[in-house]
């Protein structure tokens, strides 16, 4: 056995006899993430790709008034599709992070709608998707597992 290795180079040795691959560390929960975290993180890069798109087309119109705008108020939604990235890890605050910035995101999209209709409203709906799939049970649930330290 190498120092390094906590389990002997026999696969078929009883140090193996917990080891379950699709359980990595995770005590009484599966490592698979429920389907309303995944979509969260899905519709957080949209809203977050939404915005960029918005932008590039508003430059090549030749309208910098509304790229400055879009940009101002899609600027949550680039924060939320970074946070989106540690949607795999353990704990509340990555949850309660999420869900301030989608609530954030689609309160600025709201003064958006001023400009038009379609990119206020386009972002208003996907941060309110993002935030209502972030508050369901299951994803509470994900985010309040804890880690097996043995």
């Amino acid at each position: 056995m190498n120092s390094y290795d906590s389990f002997a180079d026999d696969p078929a040795s009883p140090e193996y006899a917990d080891y379950d691959p699709r359980h990595y560390g995770f005590a009484g929960t599966s490592e698979l993430m429920p389907p309303s975290v995944r979509m969260a993180r899905i519709l957080s890069w949209c809203l977050a790709g939404l915005g960029v798109a918005l932008i590039v087309v508003a430059m090549m119109a030749g309208n910098r008034d509304l790229g400055a705008a879009v940009g101002f108020s899609y600027l949550f939604a680039w924060l939320l599709g970074g946070v989106a990235f540690a949607f795999g890890m353990d704990g509340r605050t990555v949850q309660v992070i999420g869900v301030v910035l989608a609530a954030t995101s689609g309160f600025l999209c709201l003064g958006l709608m001023a400009v038009g209709p379609l990119p206020g409203l386009a972002g208003l709906c996907l941060s309110l998707a993002v935030g209502v799939l972030l508050c369901k049970r299951e994803s509470t649930a994900w985010f309040l597992r804890r880690r097996r330290t043995a």
